[in-house]
């Protein structure tokens, strides 16, 4: 059945590449990597993002409105690895110019989810640069320019950060997903334990007793999970613990990708007061 989408998808995207104008549209998969582009491109491309609002990226099917995305643009700018693989997929499937950003980060580990970490984020800045600069030369410059003042701004956010957590002794965190796993590592918040054993796989009996005893062992308060999970397992453990859950945002819909890290700072802040009386 997917075969057959896929298919009618790659028809449909051939039917539209007669009709759409391509000039400085771009094509972005998820959010962030959309709001990062958008201040390095500035006002002289338009973005398009095409992961819909609270849709979990692993999971999504594209649609023929991803395809008419796809077809406006002149690039596609795709995080990689297994975030986005629709996008990948649609991506091979076609003749479009496609950045693939994990193809250039010098980052060997497989959790492919860098944007979380600010100063990964400046290596991401820089290789979207690099992209959108050799399709735009003449306005070099002016993206240039826009990098710098981005790269000022992520060192400031950085200082946020470490200002805003390291005061905290007790930084320990239960996670459903390791979305957040390079923003903890930078930040040396420790994950006692991911409840999710892999995309979209259950943990096991033993794991999730493993994980109560941790939660009262280590005096946990809260478990952190994405706004767009709602599993039967976060309601067994809170039951049995009396944990809170509460939502942090990896992905931030139509949210500035400065606001959407500050509004998680905040979020960890609030964790971390309860866990430090």
């Amino acid at each position: 059945m997917k075969n057959k989408i896929w298919k009618l998808l790659i028809i449909v995207f051939l039917i539209l590449s007669m009709s759409y104008p391509q000039e400085k549209n771009l094509a972005v998969s998820i959010y962030p990597i959309g709001s990062i582009t958008k201040y390095i491109v500035g006002k002289l491309w338009n973005i398009s993002i095409l992961l819909p609002s609270n849709t979990n990226p692993h999971l999504f099917e594209p649609t023929s409105e991803t395809m008419r995305e796809i077809e406006k643009a002149k690039l596609v700018i795709i995080n990689g690895k297994d975030v986005d693989i629709w996008a990948k997929k649609l991506a091979d499937s076609t003749k479009k110019d496609v950045l693939v950003i994990s193809d250039y980060l010098k980052v060997r580990e497989s959790n492919p989810h860098f944007w979380l970490d600010p100063i990964l984020v400046k290596d991401m800045a820089k290789i979207i640069y690099n992209k959108i600069s050799t399709l735009d030369p003449s306005n070099k410059g002016y993206y240039l320019k826009n990098l710098n003042d981005f790269n000022k701004k992520i060192d400031e956010l950085h200082k946020y950060i470490i200002k805003e957590l390291s005061t905290f002794k007790n930084k320990k965190i239960i996670a459903y997903h390791p979305s957040f796993y390079y923003f903890f590592k930078r930040y040396n918040i420790e994950v006692l334990s991911y409840i999710e054993e892999g995309e979209g796989k259950e943990p096991s009996l033993k794991k999730i007793l493993g994980i109560i005893e941790i939660i009262k062992r280590e005096n946990i308060k809260y478990i952190v999970k994405e706004p767009f999970v709602n599993n039967p397992t976060l309601e067994t453990i809170q039951k049995e613990t009396g944990v809170k859950l509460v939502d942090i945002d990896p992905l931030g819909y139509n949210k500035d990708y400065f606001s959407l890290i500050k509004e998680n700072v905040i979020i960890l802040k609030m964790i971390f007061n309860e866990q430090n009386p």
